[in-house]
């Protein structure tokens, strides 16, 4: 296994909230953002959001949304960046919104918790609801929204208004992944194995 992997230069040390591809690249959350576009040999940081440290950063193209680890110095939990961090825009949020995840699609601005699905098209002045249900680990490929709605991996064709079940599993799951139309479920016990779909959840392989 070793041979699959390669180390990057810099950022040496410290801890790394997440990873989010973005403008061509790949984006490293330390708490503030760096940029590689060469597989991490080199790391330039990009424009900080405006105070606050950063703890989830979600990315379509050149387009950032950002959630604070805690509201910023100017009370903003969420800000927006249409050209990878040169410019910040703040995003509106009410304190309901708990933001366990954050992403993009199309021109909209979307947040989820246990209350359910949310998004804005206009940084947050206007927020509707497109789904009570509790639904997790949202990927979205351009198309298709996948997740976890507990205990099915579920599928969204219309932007997060209605879900289709694709699988039904036991156990509890601990990692859902999407590349491309390949789907994988990873379940935390090793008797309940994971799970993977090559044609977008239409059939599924079970591995123990």
């Amino acid at each position: 296994l070793s041979a699959q992997w390669i180390k990057t230069n810099g950022l040496q040390g410290g801890g790394i909230f997440n990873f989010t591809r973005a403008g061509g690249g790949i984006i490293a959350n330390a708490g503030t953002l760096y940029f590689s576009n060469n597989n991490g040999q080199i790391w330039a940081p990009l424009g900080a959001p405006p105070g606050g440290v950063a703890y989830q950063v979600a990315a379509a193209g050149q387009a950032l949304a950002v959630r604070f680890f805690y509201d910023n110095s100017q009370g903003y939990r969420v800000v927006f960046s249409p050209d990878m961090g040169q410019s910040w825009i703040p995003v509106a949020t009410a304190d309901t919104m708990l933001f366990y995840e954050l992403f993009l699609a199309g021109p909209y601005i979307y947040g989820a918790d246990y209350y359910g699905l949310y998004r804005t098209a206009d940084y947050g002045a206007t927020w509707e609801y497109v789904s009570q249900q509790q639904i997790r680990d949202i990927r979205y490929d351009g198309q298709r929204f996948t997740g976890i709605r507990f205990p099915y991996v579920v599928e969204s064709l219309d932007g997060g208004f209605t879900w289709n079940n694709l699988l039904q599993f036991t156990g509890n799951p601990i990692g859902f992944l999407q590349q491309d139309n390949r789907l994988f479920l990873f379940m935390q016990n090793a008797q309940d194995g994971c799970w993977s779909s090559d044609d977008y959840g239409q059939t599924w392989q079970h591995y123990t």
